[in-house]
């Protein structure tokens, strides 16, 4: 995580959490977006972004399959939700209950990795809050899911769904269960 940690000093540390959230959020898309166009002008080849449009996500189940870091989720779907759900289906006998734990073993693989992530890139030792994160957010998908199928008007859905990506994605959890713990430098070893 890029710090600036002397200009930062004077700024009150909840405005620093904020800042990091939107600088996590929308960092990947302009460094990429920058680097894809400069593979086109040198190349001519066009490269997969990696977001499409996050911000505009109606949904925890849109943010994280259909909008957020599309190349991770591809890769998970793939080695991790597809043959877990495979094998959940043939244990349960049923397809209504065998996305549930394909969900969860995809989540805990993305925790693992973003544990590790933060330890190499970040220098910050594992504290397992950003494993409570992610399987925050999977109990929230799940959550989310249930009540979508039991509300019966069909704009209920979108509008829950939107407030609550806006409201668990940027105000509580990534803020405190991801941002949070590299900004803390007691915790740093390397």
């Amino acid at each position: 995580m890029v710090t600036a940690s002397n200009g930062f000093k004077r700024i009150h540390p909840t405005i620093v959490i904020g800042l990091y959230c939107y600088m996590v959020y929308l960092l990947p898309d302009i460094v990429l977006g920058i680097c894809n166009a400069i593979v086109r002008g040198i190349l001519g080849m066009e490269l997969e972004l990696p977001s499409d449009e996050p911000y505009l996500s109606t949904s925890l189940l849109d943010f994280w399959g259909r909008r957020w870091n599309l190349m991770v989720t591809n890769i998970l779907q793939q080695a991790v939700y597809i043959p877990v759900r495979s094998v959940s289906e043939s244990l349960l006998g049923t397809q209504k209950w065998a996305p549930v734990p394909a969900v969860l073993a995809a989540f805990t693989v993305s925790c693992l990795m973003h544990e590790l992530l933060f330890f190499y890139v970040a220098c910050v030792a594992p504290t397992w809050e950003v494993m409570w994160f992610f399987l925050l957010q999977r109990a929230c998908l799940v959550l989310e899911f249930r009540l979508k199928k039991f509300v019966l008007s069909p704009l209920a859905p979108v509008a829950l769904g939107s407030l609550g990506t806006i409201d668990n994605r940027v105000c509580h959890g990534h803020s405190r269960l991801v941002v949070l713990p590299t900004t803390c430098q007691e915790r740093r070893r390397c």
